[in-house]
């Protein structure tokens, strides 16, 4: 493995280093790609810069997310395609003695499939900019997402780690693309910021969700234009740590129902998030 790329205040941790990049990318002043994923070969999303979250995860959410599945993720005509399919899958972790608040082990089937695509061992970042055009999925209780969490989060748990929330989509609230930290203040279990845009065709269209993040502040963009920023202060802690001063890897993910999503129906499944490129930046040196 290369070393870490140390480029001003950004710190890029590839495991494998980014492609050149092609020429029909247009470079943008200030900033020099140092990873992408522009899903142009047909067929499994690559696997040395993407791999899966598995089985009933987070949020008490309607899916099971399906292991390198082309069913549930797969490239097609330039896009990367996360499908939330309605199908039951046998919950490998059941057990019929667990009470019903213990949800991961007393669900016996889950009534949908998804997959959610992880950098996490292939690609993590401190720093920089992040931008994803998407194409973003309808339906009663769809929920996708395009977010971080700190690569620490094995040892410390989250929310110590930190979430970054570059894109959240909830069809309860149509037409708002939501942008949010969350992180653990000491005090409490968890705090959370956010921000959040308005624009009447995330469903019909592609969009272009984005970060740039430095050590003072993370600023969200739509489009290139940005929508709201978060100073990085807030969540300082008390021994000078701070868990967005640390590096992230990245989530893809279609999640359904849960604890923000939503009840889940309708008969329009299967349901597509489609994502055209992912592109990470850093700093260009002056």
């Amino acid at each position: 493995m290369k070393s870490a790329i140390i480029c001003g205040c950004a710190l890029f941790l590839p495991l494998l280093w980014a492609e050149e990049t092609p020429k029909d990318i247009p470079a943008q002043d200030g900033w020099k790609m140092v990873w992408n994923d522009e899903f142009e070969k047909l067929g499994e999303p690559d696997p040395k810069k993407w791999t899966y979250e598995e089985g009933l995860v987070r949020n008490n959410e309607s899916q099971h997310y399906v292991n390198n599945s082309r069913n549930n993720a797969r490239v097609e005509d330039g896009v990367l395609i996360i499908e939330a399919r309605k199908e039951k899958v046998k919950n490998p972790d059941y057990d019929a003695s667990a009470k019903k608040s213990d949800w991961k082990k007393s669900r016996e089937f889950s009534d949908y499939s998804s997959a959610s695509l992880t950098t996490e061992g292939r690609m993590a970042m401190k720093y920089g900019k992040i931008e994803v055009r998407a194409k973003l999925p309808s339906g009663k209780g769809s929920w996708p997402a395009i977010w971080m969490l700190g690569t620490n989060r094995p040892q410390v748990g989250w929310p110590k780690c930190g979430e970054i929330d570059i894109m959240e989509y909830v069809t309860s609230e149509p037409n708002t693309s939501h942008a949010t930290l969350h992180w653990w203040p000491e005090a409490s279990k968890h705090k959370s910021k956010g921000t959040k845009t308005k624009n009447t065709t995330l469903v019909s269209d592609f969009h272009v969700y984005g970060m740039e993040w430095d050590e003072k502040m993370i600023k969200f963009t739509l489009d290139g234009k940005p929508y709201g920023s978060i100073n990085l202060k807030d969540a300082d802690l008390s021994d000078g740590s701070n868990a967005f001063r640390k590096p992230f890897y990245l989530l893809l993910n279609f999640a359904l129902g849960g604890s923000w999503g939503g009840p889940v129906s309708g008969d329009d499944f299967p349901r597509q998030y489609l994502i055209d490129y992912v592109r990470v930046y850093e700093k260009a040196e002056k």
